[in-house]
């Protein structure tokens, strides 16, 4: 206990300190994890948690970013609603905590409204989650979003950022496997995941596995799959087998590959026997002009010009040297 005049000097020298400094001492001792000092400086002075440093931060940021457990405690004693105090770019300390993986002060922050707050361009923790490679902190947000109403995990884990991106488009890009298989196989979460949500130019997550990812793995395509994605104006889903190498649009032998197998047994085989005479004389007709129907010899090598006649009446020798041929 201080008394009244030993208290007054003692916040008059912290206030003098603090006008003289681009930051204040509890922005200091914030930084360096002592935690008794930053309780005896809130005690003294709680509104130095409301003061931002010369780069727009608060003191709890940068204990969130540094992993400083205690010291973040020492925070949420003096004001709970620091926990959702965002910066100059619009960051709360759990997007701090998640992006640097401070997986214990990550879960002394989360509360229903820290979980919902967005960055200055859209970005969710989840987001950030995704983009920083943090799969543990992804792991944390996600059983706590669980919890949530309905409408909320809704919300969240499909929610756009400024750019357009949902996290499963992010996922899908970055090519994690496992925080695909996460979302995909919890039971709440899956069921609220929208699997074929676009972006801003309209492509579902399977556009950008096919197109825009770098070194695909091929079990995040399957996985997509077999979980009903499609690609933006294709109705349903396509295997993996089928869909790696192709474009976007449907294939220009689309309309001929149907045509044909609408064509009877029959009929095909007399179109094939047409095609390949018409095809002799093709490449007759650029090497050498219809002369004979006899097999000549140059030099020891029997050459190959023949009649069509011969060919498609299935005379044997000329028949079996144009299949040879």
């Amino acid at each position: 206990p201080y008394s009244s005049s030993s208290y007054r000097k003692k916040k008059d020298l912290l206030e003098d300190l603090t006008l003289k400094s681009n930051e204040n001492l509890v922005h200091i001792a914030s930084k360096h994890g002592k935690n008794t000092v930053v309780k005896e400086l809130l005690a003294l002075k709680p509104s130095l948690a409301e003061e931002p440093n010369k780069s727009c931060h608060y003191s709890i940021h940068l204990a969130a970013a540094q992993g400083y457990e205690n010291v973040v405690v020492e925070h949420l004693n003096v004001d709970r609603d620091l926990c959702i105090k965002k910066d100059h770019n619009g960051w709360t300390p759990l997007h701090w905590a998640t992006i640097k993986g401070r997986n214990g002060v990550l879960r002394l922050l989360l509360t229903p409204e820290s979980i919902q707050s967005v960055t200055g361009k859209g970005h969710s923790c989840f987001h950030l989650a995704v983009e920083y490679n943090q799969y543990r902190a992804f792991k944390i947000l996600l059983f706590y979003l669980e919890l949530l109403t309905y409408e909320v995990m809704e919300t969240m884990i499909n929610l756009r950022e400024s750019k357009g991106f949902a996290v499963l488009h992010r996922v899908t890009l970055q090519n994690q496997y496992q925080t695909l298989d996460m979302l995909l196989s919890s039971g709440m979460i899956s069921r609220v995941l929208q699997i074929n949500i676009t972006d801003a130019n309209e492509l579902t997550p399977l556009d950008l596995f096919y197109v825009y990812s770098n070194e695909p793995d091929k079990e995040i395509g399957e996985m997509l799959n077999r979980a009903g994605a499609v690609r933006a104006g294709i109705q349903r889903p396509l295997s993996y087998k089928n869909t790696q190498n192709l474009p976007s649009g449907p294939g220009i032998f689309s309309g001929f590959y149907q045509t044909i197998s609408s064509i009877p047994s029959e009929k095909l085989g007399s179109m094939v026997q047409f095609i390949a005479a018409f095809l002799i004389a093709a490449f007759q007709a650029v090497n050498n002009p219809f002369h004979s129907s006899s097999i000549g010899n140059k030099g020891g090598e029997r050459l190959g010009f023949f009649y069509i006649g011969d060919v498609l009446r299935g005379s044997e020798e000329h028949s079996q040297l144009f299949i040879r041929w």
